[in-house]
């Protein structure tokens, strides 16, 4: 085994929000000759551009606050590249929207938003784009007042292709869907379907390795099933003390405490590491949930451990790819969890380590998409998925192997190196049988439900 990374050493320091961020941005005040005055490319009233993000709960958030300085503003998107910005009006000012986005995106850091933050520097390019981003999302929320059918699967904002896409099982509900959008005056070009089977949480009875102290991807089993243990992590409001997080789905009640007798163990019985759960908060409704549904932000509960050493806070093992069989993956070392230096490499393919699968690939990533779980999908677990549950802002993957077990595994982006460091970026919990969907929470997610933001998050 290797000799763990020293964070001191390596002065990758994550950085301690002690107090409300309230951001002006300051931007140039030039519009094309062509544009109605009344009208500018970029919005520049101080009062205007003053943006909290500790506001921001989903990707969406820090978008919406894009186009609230930019009315031609369509979309954006992180690819290898650099960041992909998409405009209604070509002839707006590239250099002037640049300097409205970047502080933006610089900001998202504070929410935990690091698909967005960690490309704040990156090189932009322009393209077009026909709707714009804040008519995009207005069609959503008309879409929302209505009962969403039985039978949706996910429901998002495509950036790349600049369209409502909704993920249905039949095309019975998508004639349904095709009624909500006409009676909302929703372009038939504005929505893009796509038909799919419904994901499945990943729980299995399989055993792992013991490991001492615990960390992220190694085996943890409940009575509620046998899940990967996805991150260790302390909370400023309880200095000293150590807590990990996994899917709620692998909780004997999802979304509600259980009770403290009901006992975690790494990897299995009768090696104790935990017992009930310290927060797995109850849905809410209202906007932005769906009318008629109840939402969270994540499938992520928080279980503080039995002794606050027990845990190697920010730390993720690294195991052997996909094996080809049980057991489950060999632990060979571990690794920290380090702030990057590079702004923006690694995050469009993301790495997931689950204690059946071990470490594999995720790609294609559809960013702020929300779930609605299949309730038929998830009658195998400890407690049956009520039928009008939503988990909004989810990140989905179109590729990458995954198993039962594999629920509440830690998913990071790597940065170009060497060397390489993981930077945490959601807890897995769904996929389906296809392969062409896996869901994960991401970490701004998580922390909305668990810590009432990712600055109370501690990683070191």
């Amino acid at each position: 085994m290797k000799t763990p990374f020293d964070l001191t050493r390596l002065n990758y320091p994550f950085p301690k929000v002690v107090a409300p961020i309230v951001v002006a941005l300051l931007v140039s005040s030039c519009a094309p000759e062509s544009q109605d005055p009344s009208a500018p490319a970029v919005k520049t009233s101080q009062a205007s551009l003053e943006i909290n993000p500790r506001a921001w709960r989903a990707h969406d958030d820090v978008l919406d606050a894009i186009a609230d300085r930019v009315p031609a503003f369509a979309g954006l998107y992180v690819d290898s590249t650099g960041i992909v910005v998409l405009l209604t009006d070509p002839a707006t000012p590239h250099a002037t929207v640049e300097a409205a986005i970047r502080p933006v995106l610089a900001a998202a850091e504070v929410s935990g938003h690091f698909e967005l933050s960690r490309a704040s520097h990156a090189p932009v390019r322009f393209e077009r784009g026909e709707f714009a981003f804040a008519q995009l999302r207005s069609w959503k929320r008309g879409l929302y007042r209505h009962e969403v059918p039985k039978g949706t699967v996910f429901v998002g904002i495509d950036n790349r292709s600049n369209r409502l896409a909704v993920s249905v099982t039949s095309f019975q509900v998508r004639e349904e869907w095709d009624r909500m959008a006409t009676a909302e005056g929703v372009s038939s070009r504005a929505i893009e379907f796509n038909y799919m089977s419904p994901p499945f949480p990943m729980t299995a009875n399989l055993r792992d390795s013991v490991a001492s102290p615990t960390a992220g991807g190694l085996q943890i089993t409940h009575s509620g099933g046998t899940c990967t243990l996805g991150a260790n992590v302390g909370l400023s409001s309880q200095p000293g003390a150590n807590y990990f997080i996994t899917a709620s789905h692998c909780s004997n009640n999802m979304w509600a405490v259980d009770a403290s007798n009901d006992i975690w163990y790494q990897p299995a019985y009768p090696r104790r590491v935990g017992a009930g759960e310290d927060t797995d908060p109850a849905p809410f409704t209202g906007s932005p949930c769906p009318s008629g549904r109840v939402c969270r932000w994540s499938d992520a509960t928080l279980v503080r451990y039995d002794g606050d050493s027990i845990g190697s806070v920010g730390r993720v093992t690294r195991a052997n790819s996909v094996p080809s069989g049980s057991p489950a993956p060999t632990i060979s070392y571990f690794e920290q969890y380090a702030w990057p230096s590079c702004f923006w490499c690694g995050l469009v393919t993301n790495t997931k380590t689950g204690r059946t699968t071990g470490t594999t690939t995720f790609s294609a990533n559809y960013s702020s998409q929300d779930y609605y779980p299949d309730s038929a999908a998830y009658a195998g677990v400890g407690v049956l998925i009520r039928s009008n549950w939503v988990i909004l802002s989810q990140n989905v993957f179109t590729s990458g192997a995954a198993l039962g077990g594999d629920s509440g595994a830690p998913v990071y982006a790597y940065e170009n190196g060497p060397p390489y460091y993981p930077l945490l970026t959601g807890i897995y919990h769904a996929g389906n049988a296809a392969g062409t969907s896996r869901v994960v929470s991401p970490l701004a997610g998580v922390a909305n439900d668990l810590a009432g933001g990712y600055f109370n998050l501690i990683f070191y």
